[in-house]
């Protein structure tokens, strides 16, 4: 079976990697979710994609240069203004409670200068260890370097690297890694691709499948999951609504 993911919760349905996205997600019984980490200026892990907080919240600003506690006070409802429910920047510990009961989750660490990057790393691994989670998570990157700081402190962490994936020796490099996946887009993404990915044991997590026909030729080409920013529309495409 081909496992679902919702992207930063259902990005498309709902306000983006906010805890009522998360809930959104929960409630429509999703495989899984994907949600992205960085750190405050505090030093607490947030979860939002972008450096800066300009295009999904009412706020501006380098994500590094806020607090927590401000960040929590923004309004992330930019692509949905008319949700009912205030929505701001969580904490990781927050969006984990919304997402409790999620099988899977796909923590997904940005690219960030090496000393922020390796404190992002080694503050993910503690929360997971402390909420007793570590077999539901699976960490994701385009950055090596993230995937090896992961390994160093957790390395029965599942791994996954992210990319375009147009050669052979980006296959080998997730394999030396010791990655267990890869996540590769729709553009990029074939038989050949997935054949060759499973022959050096590697799993492959196929994004976004945004559509009917973008779900059925993931699945066509024979990939192990999909992350979608509309869930209900990949739910009904994989015959499960």
């Amino acid at each position: 079976m081909v496992l679902l993911y919702g992207h930063r919760g259902a990005k498309g349905e709902a306000p983006e990697n906010t805890t009522p996205g998360f809930r959104y997600a929960r409630a429509l019984y999703l495989d899984g979710v994907q949600l992205n980490v960085r750190l405050s200026a505090d030093d607490e892990l947030v979860v939002i994609h972008d450096e800066t907080v300009d295009r999904t919240t009412t706020g501006r600003g380098a994500v590094s240069k806020l607090k927590a506690a401000k960040l929590a006070e923004l309004d992330a409802r930019a692509d949905f203004p008319s949700w009912p429910e205030p929505a701001g920047v969580p904490t990781l510990d927050d969006a984990l409670d919304a997402a409790s009961g999620i099988p899977r989750l796909a923590v997904s660490i940005q690219p960030d200068e090496p000393k922020r990057l390796a404190r992002v790393c080694e503050k993910v691994v503690h929360l997971m260890e402390n909420r007793w989670i570590l077999d539901r998570v699976m960490v994701i990157s385009t950055s090596d370097e993230a995937l090896a700081a992961i390994e160093y402190r957790a390395p029965f962490l599942p791994r996954t690297r992210a990319g375009w994936f147009g050669s052979e020796a980006d296959l080998d490099a997730a394999r030396d890694l010791r990655c267990r996946a890869i996540a590769v887009p729709l553009a990029t993404c074939s038989p050949l691709l997935v054949q060759e990915a499973h022959a050096r044991e590697l799993e492959v997590v196929g994004w976004q499948g945004n559509t009917a026909e973008d779900v059925k030729a993931f699945v066509a080409a024979g990939v192990d999951a999909v992350v979608t920013d509309f869930p209900t529309v990949a739910k009904r495409a994989l015959g499960r609504i």
